[in-house]
């Protein structure tokens, strides 16, 4: 595999000027390396026995200071050209063997917007996590089985799947809020969807066709 670098790094913490281009790299969008069956691409393993404060395997830090730009902290992507078994185009895993636990939150994926108190005068749209589907070109059309957010449970049969949640929602409860608590008996459901709403559980009804109500 062929390795470049076009910067000396620096751990001190100072920031560093790069020229334009990749920084550090293998291959290019021209001239990739090849990868067989099972390899993996950049592999990086690591043990920590830490008992406090927060261990990172990866750390990636971006700090945009230009303006009218887009900045992107990090991006994975996977480019098919023929036709798989199955594709992602991040996987993100958080395995918990027989002898781990969290007492705290555990998460596969977790996405943070952190705000200091003068960025909330005026802004855009802000998404925690944003599932998007699109089709590429004009005439693009959606296969049938696309879904922006898939909530799967365990397998049929496990003790988990009567305590699994398909949303959890916090956020402060009223008129023009988060969550507003309402009672509205002119819509026919047919089912409901277990979630959870300040730490309490609650269900999502949703009826066969469309239909007006709140």
């Amino acid at each position: 595999m062929k390795w470049y670098r076009l910067f000396q790094s620096s751990d001190d913490g100072t920031t560093v000027t790069m020229a334009d281009g990749v920084s550090f790299g293998a291959g290019n969008s021209t001239t990739s390396n090849t990868l067989a069956a099972g390899a993996i691409g950049m592999p990086t393993y690591y043990t920590s026995a830490a008992t406090s404060s927060t261990t990172y395997g990866r750390k990636n830090t971006l700090y945009g200071t230009g303006a009218g730009a887009e900045f992107i902290g990090g991006r994975d992507r996977t480019i098919l050209s023929a036709i798989a078994a199955n594709a992602h185009g991040y996987h993100g895993t958080l395995e918990v063997n027989s002898t781990g636990r969290v007492t705290g939150l555990g998460t596969g994926i977790r996405g943070n917007i952190v705000f200091s108190t003068d960025t909330l005068v005026t802004g855009g749209t802000y998404y925690g996590v944003m599932g998007e589907i699109y089709p590429i070109g004009a005439t693009g059309a959606l296969p049938a089985g696309s879904n922006a957010c898939l909530c799967a449970s365990a397998p049929t049969g496990t003790a988990s799947d009567l305590v699994v949640n398909a949303l959890a929602v916090n956020g402060a409860d009223g008129t023009g809020k988060m969550i507003y608590t309402a009672t509205d008996t002119t819509v026919t459901h047919t089912g409901s969807i277990r979630i959870l709403v300040n730490g309490a559980i609650r269900y999502i009804h949703f009826a066969s066709a469309q239909a007006a109500g709140s």
